[in-house]
């Protein structure tokens, strides 16, 4: 049966007023999405997991420097004033070698003996196209409020809009996301209704499940979320291949013949 809940934190979400820092962000970098994620923590106390050498630009300073640059410069809130986030690349004994975006553009490249200094160190999860009814889709989503975002009626053209079983597909197999937005524990929102009872939405919530609800929130600046058709080989074109491998196959079975011109 159809529920539409409104917990807790949905009822601390309609009265917060002070939004909380941001500490996720989304990024493109060669066709690929990024969700780009920061802790304020010492390096040691966050690799010793070795996570940050698990992350894709470790062992490449361009890699580093092209990340930090498609972020551009957040406000992380260390001690760092002035500088995004640490994409951290290299370290030996207590010296860290990060790349990170300065204010209010540009970007540093820099080795120093901080490795027990607690500073916001970068992560990167790579955000898989997702398979919903046998289609492929790349998920993305903005921070904003929903009558911003659908100025153009963007979020009411979305594949799951009117259908909420739909959105709940789309929103388990994207699965929890930390979407950098004030509603802590819940992942981007899949919207599929706007009413006077106001936006209906499915999202994942932390650590596993989802969560459906309607609430007066159009004003409130929220993460979205967005789909994108991933298209695979044409249909045509694969008949051409496959015409191409059996014509292959056809020429080399046929018995070889060889015309000799007698010259005599």
């Amino acid at each position: 049966m159809k529920s539409l809940l409104l917990t807790a934190a949905s009822l601390v979400l309609l009265t917060l007023s002070i939004t909380k820092p941001v500490n996720a962000a989304l990024i493109t970098l060669d066709d690929k999405n990024w969700n780009i994620t920061w802790n304020n923590e010492s390096f040691n106390n966050l690799n010793a997991d070795s996570s940050l050498e698990a992350q894709p630009w470790w062992g490449s300073e361009s890699l580093a420097v092209e990340f930090s640059n498609e972020l551009g410069y957040l406000e992380d809130y260390d001690d760092d004033g002035g500088f995004g986030p640490k994409f951290a690349f290299a370290s030996e004994n207590s010296t860290v070698s990060w790349a990170n975006t300065i204010l209010p553009s540009g970007y540093s490249v820099e080795s120093l003996p901080v490795a027990d200094m607690s500073l916001a160190y970068a992560y990167a999860e790579l955000i898989e196209p997702i398979l919903v009814n046998g289609q492929a889709w790349d998920i993305s989503w903005v921070i904003g409020s929903f009558n911003e975002l659908n100025i153009n009626n963007l979020l009411d053209i979305q594949p799951w809009w009117e259908n909420e079983s739909l959105a709940v597909d789309f929103s388990l197999a994207l699965g929890y996301m930390d979407d950098g937005d004030i509603d802590q524990g819940f992942g981007p929102k899949f919207a599929f209704d706007n009413s006077l009872s106001g936006v209906s939405w499915v999202n994942t919530t932390l650590p596993q499940g989802y969560s459906i609800e309607q609430l007066p929130v159009g004003d409130m600046a929220l993460a979205y979320a967005f789909a994108t058709r991933v298209h695979t080989v044409s249909e045509p074109k694969t008949i051409l291949m496959m015409s191409l491998a059996l014509l292959f196959v056809f020429y080399k079975r046929r018995p070889l013949k060889i015309n000799v011109k007698n010259s005599l």
